[in-house]
């Protein structure tokens, strides 16, 4: 059953089809929200950037906006 699967796959090219239109999904999603995701990446960056600070000994900024 698995050998009939994989070649069935591989006949149709399921899975590159699926791939293509996963990617086409999420690059609309990305082009709608790119603002918001590109907030999201900043606020990522500050808190990867207390983290380290924190681990390192060093006193991060009080920031009471970021959570």
């Amino acid at each position: 059953m698995a050998v009939t699967d994989i070649q069935c796959k591989e006949s149709t090219r399921l899975v590159q089809k699926w791939t293509a239109a996963e990617a086409a999904l999420q690059n609309a999603a990305i082009g709608a929200h790119r603002s918001d995701l590109a907030k999201a990446r900043a606020e990522t960056a500050r808190s990867v950037a207390r983290a380290k600070d924190v681990l390192a000994g060093r006193d991060a900024p009080a920031d009471n906006t970021a959570r």
